[in-house]
């Protein structure tokens, strides 16, 4: 089935207010944990890879 302009600029429509519904939802989320004693102010993760005995892995450090 081939999508007419229309439909296609619908669906793109569509799509885009699913990533804005998802990144204010992803902001939420960190606005809530910035608020929380999760960690001290200026605290990252870091990720390493590991390789053991049963392959490669990541590794992740506070």
């Amino acid at each position: 089935m081939v999508k007419t302009r229309e439909q296609s600029l619908s669906d793109l429509a569509h799509r885009i207010e699913l990533l804005i519904a998802k990144r204010e939802e992803i902001n939420q989320e960190i606005s809530t944990l910035n608020k929380s004693d999760v960690a001290e102010s200026g605290c990252w993760i870091v990720r390493y890879r590991a390789k053991g005995k049963g392959g490669a892995y990541w590794y992740y450090k506070w």
